[in-house]
């Protein structure tokens, strides 16, 4: 499958799932790269964090390196019993 093709699979996906699409504007990125400059995790792990702070938000996740953020953000933490 070409990528593009893959790409456009993956996206349709997910546009039907119960999930809210927000766009990155001006703000978001900003707050996301602020973190990036402090924190020593993924551009797109701040975008998360960036999101859950503008939202008043909760990160949920299982991924490991959001334990650099712990602390800081308001981070809850799947084992993979609940991710089951």
């Amino acid at each position: 499958m070409h990528w593009l093709s893959a790409a456009q699979n993956v996206l349709a996906q997910a546009l039907g799932l119960p999930v809210e699409m927000i766009d990155a504007d001006r703000n978001l990125v900003l707050a996301a790269s602020h973190l990036k400059a402090r924190l020593p995790i993924s551009y797109a792990d701040c975008f998360v964090l960036a999101l859950a702070q503008l939202k008043k938000a909760v990160v949920l996740t299982g991924d490991p390196e959001f334990k650099k953020a712990e602390g800081k953000f308001s981070v809850e933490w799947l084992n993979n019993a609940d991710v089951a």
